[in-house]
């Protein structure tokens, strides 16, 4: 491989963990946006409401460490 394949695949490497980013940070939005609003909404069963946050709390932390380790 000479020098202008080994930059094109850096390039490539580059546009695909933006793309990454992006998207990790958008369903982060997103799962924050839930979480807050399972807050606010009448639960259809009391283990419903409960099932909601604790999901989304641990969405949120693997998101945030798939996010960490693609912008790393």
């Amino acid at each position: 491989m000479d020098k202008s394949d080994i930059k094109l695949k850096e390039e490539e490497n580059n546009i695909g963990n933006w793309i990454l980013a992006i998207n990790f940070t958008g369903l982060l939005a997103f799962m924050i946006f839930q979480l807050f609003s399972s807050f606010n909404e009448e639960p259809i069963v009391k283990w419903h409401y409960y099932y909601s946050i604790i999901g989304y709390a641990w969405g949120l932390i693997f998101v945030s460490i798939f996010l960490y380790f693609t912008i790393r």
